[in-house]
């Protein structure tokens, strides 16, 4: 950059200067002169002009990238970059510049059909079908095993439509290198700039780039993966076994190749009625039942559907609904069904994970200002029962965060009761079908309220996770990913 800076100056205003380049250089105003020991060589200034026109770009013509958040997934829809749309998927990339060098980064595109649902990677060759499934339920499983396809595009075409998403991570956003990523004469290019809505937060960018023809080779990076015959996803840190006979139930979760879950809990308590008469029904993870109707298995993300009810007993069940999970390299969102339809009128679920004591000794929660040890045994009970408004609990250990936390659709914001749970169940007896001396439970209470529609509504239950993190650092772009969206801005550069 410097160099750049002195041949920009006039020649006037560099004669009888004499700048300093660290130890062996000096410009002066006749050229460079260098040395090492008794070796000196000059260079006159019109050689060194010469020289450093054929010499690669250093200083970047854009903004370098000042971005400080990693872990948050970055998303945009074809509407979003119009000029891309209509393009054949296998010759799109996205690419980012680091100090003057460009390289491609992991993104993958998920497809959407006609009716805005996932075509699918590929769907399970047999799915755990429940016995009273009747002709409509599996009529619906039919169209499930159908979207392997997308219905808008030509038949042996996979074409980049208005409503798929480009997916990526904000960690590989880079500098503005505009003049970079004209040179790889791409057919269209778009820039994509990110900025935190934060003021003075920093921005990064992101090119996206589609090829007629010789498109440049993909990234070799690939952040998650999902081996659908041993239930498991991986990520960079981190590996989720689910259980192969219920959908709902995790029955491990790894850091670093710790195991730091004892399994996970849906406590649920239904109320149905008719009239004057009103009866309460118990749930539990292994009261849902369904199966699993597909799934997309990028680099980025995995995208998997089961199709879940509830049976209730006295011919209470809800009918099936699409549970969609998503899988990222350091966080997962799971979906919670709560499902209100006649006769029912109102439900109570207690959604945890019980992660074993062993790995966390203190927790941080949203508006409390002291942390909370944990493994005291001092308070029984839900720790948080005074603050109802937490939207957080972070537990810590020795090189591990796990940050859980609730999303919940803008549409359902103000119908639904959220409020945090956190109880400290080491050596304490089985009670609710909690494991003995497991450790630490956290997650949400949530409960329908007088505003709740009828129907059924699904909400995301979030755990982001992190190894040997500056926890600080982390557990700030954690909140930031809770609470605040990345912005894009696209600018088309060439079509």
């Amino acid at each position: 950059p410097y160099i750049l800076f002195v041949t920009r100056m006039k020649r006037s205003a560099i004669r009888g200067a004499c700048f300093k380049y660290g130890p062996g250089f000096r410009f002066t105003s006749s050229g460079l002169r260098c040395w090492k020991g008794s070796l000196i060589m000059s260079i006159s200034m019109s050689g060194l002009l010469t020289l450093l026109a054929l010499l690669p770009l250093v200083c970047l013509a854009g903004e370098p990238r000042s971005l400080t958040r990693s872990i948050d997934p970055i998303e945009i829809s074809g509407s979003g970059v119009p000029v891309m749309t209509d393009t054949e998927i296998s010759s799109l990339r996205v690419f980012a510049s680091r100090n003057g060098r460009l390289t491609p980064i992991p993104f993958q595109i998920d497809q959407k059909n006609a009716e805005n649902d996932w075509v699918w990677s590929a769907v399970p060759e047999s799915n755990e079908i429940n016995d009273w499934f009747g002709d409509e339920e599996f009529s619906q499983v039919y169209i499930q095993e159908d979207l392997t396809h997308d219905d808008q595009d030509p038949h042996g075409r996979d074409v980049f439509d208005a409503n798929d998403v480009v997916v990526f991570i904000v960690k590989d956003a880079g500098d503005q290198d505009r003049d970079s990523v004209r040179r790889l004469g791409a057919d269209r290019l778009v820039e994509l700039e990110i900025s935190d809505p934060v003021a003075d937060q920093g921005k990064g960018w992101v090119y996206l780039a589609w090829f007629e023809s010789d498109a440049p080779a993909l990234s070799d990076i690939r952040y998650v993966r999902y081996e659908p015959d041993k239930f498991r996803v991986s990520g960079p840190e981190h590996e989720f076994l689910r259980s192969p006979n219920h959908t709902m139930v995790l029955d491990d979760f790894r850091l670093g190749g710790v195991s730091v879950l004892a399994g996970n809990r849906i406590l649920g308590e239904v109320a149905a009625g008719i009239g004057p008469i009103t009866l309460d029904t118990d749930f539990s993870e292994k009261t849902i039942q369904g199966y699993n109707a597909g799934y997309i298995n990028g680099p980025v993300r995995i995208v998997k559907r089961s199709v879940g009810h509830i049976r209730l007993g006295l011919g209470i069940a809800s009918p099936p609904v699409n549970c969609d999970h998503f899988h990222y390299p350091w966080h997962a969102e799971i979906p919670v069904l709560i499902s209100k339809r006649f006769p029912v009128r109102g439900v109570s679920i207690r959604a945890t994970s019980i992660f074993r004591g062993s790995k966390f000794t203190l927790a941080e929660v949203d508006g409390v200002v002291k942390p909370i040890l944990l493994g005291t045994g001092s308070i029984q009970g839900n720790l948080l029962s005074e603050n109802p408004d937490a939207e957080w609990i972070e537990l810590a250990g020795k090189g591990i965060s796990v940050v859980t936390s609730v999303k919940i659709p803008e549409e359902h914001r103000g119908h639904l009761d959220i409020s945090p749970w956190l109880a400290d169940i080491r050596d304490t007896p089985d009670i609710d079908d909690a494991k003995p001396g497991s450790g630490v439970e956290a997650g949400f209470l949530i409960r329908t309220n007088d505003k709740t529609p009828v129907g059924d509504h699904i909400i995301y239950n979030i755990i982001l996770f992190a190894v040997n993190p500056n926890r600080k650092e982390y557990l700030e772009n954690a909140i930031k990913l809770l609470r605040q969206k990345l912005i894009i801005k696209p600018v088309t550069l060439g079509q």
